[in-house]
């Protein structure tokens, strides 16, 4: 019975692990459209500039006229944001490749560095992932409460909530984990963190008979 309980547990780790990735490489494909994109404006309206600036005149030296304020703002944020995007995407290999330690310290590093960044709500759900992945819970609980009340629009809310109820269940405390994990049934029906919470239900209800 202990080996099908911990098979029946890592299925469910595994099965919640390759959602939770599903879904960060179905952001990070987004992402990058909206990268091309505003690449795309940025040269469009570079363009547009230039066609309106008057042509050089026949006299003097060859020197080239300096960028535009509104030019060089765009290439110092496209500059930013590839910056912020690779510390991000080195964050979560260390993930992928269960070096946890690691992987805490470098979303810890991204949220520190780019609070306004496009993956904050991501980083501050996979550093709560990291340390619950290394049997920290103590850390991740407040990481993962941190996503609620960050981030409440954010897509990793029903995860988060889910990891809370996995967490206050392994701390005794089935009341406040049986709520937890009520609400995200309730809240995000549609999700996957929901069919998850609520085999995590049955099973806890299950105990308590």
């Amino acid at each position: 019975m202990q080996l099908v309980s911990d098979l029946t547990l890592e299925v469910d780790r595994l099965t919640r692990e390759n959602s939770e990735l599903r879904g960060t490489i179905e952001e990070l494909q987004n992402e990058v459209e909206g990268l091309k994109r505003r690449i795309r404006d940025v040269a469009a309206d570079f363009e547009q500039r230039l066609a309106r600036q008057p042509p050089p005149a026949s006299q003097g030296g060859t020197e080239k006229p300096a960028a535009s304020a509104p030019g060089r703002e765009a290439a110092a944020q496209g500059a930013g944001n590839d910056a912020a995007q690779a510390d991000y995407d080195a964050a979560f290999r260390l993930l992928e490749q269960k070096k946890v330690k690691e992987a805490a310290a470098a979303f810890r590093a991204y949220l520190k560095k780019y609070p306004g960044g496009a993956d904050v709500d991501s980083a501050q759900y996979f550093l709560g992932e990291a340390l619950f992945i290394g049997q920290d819970n103590k850390g991740a609980l407040p990481e993962f409460e941190a996503v609620i009340a960050k981030h409440p629009k954010s897509d990793k809310v029903p995860n988060a909530l889910l990891r809370i109820g996995a967490i206050q269940q392994a701390n005794g405390d089935e009341k406040a984990a049986e709520a937890t994990l009520g609400k995200v049934v309730k809240s995000y029906p549609q999700s996957t963190a929901a069919k998850l919470a609520q085999k995590r239900l049955e099973s806890l209800r299950a105990g308590q008979r």
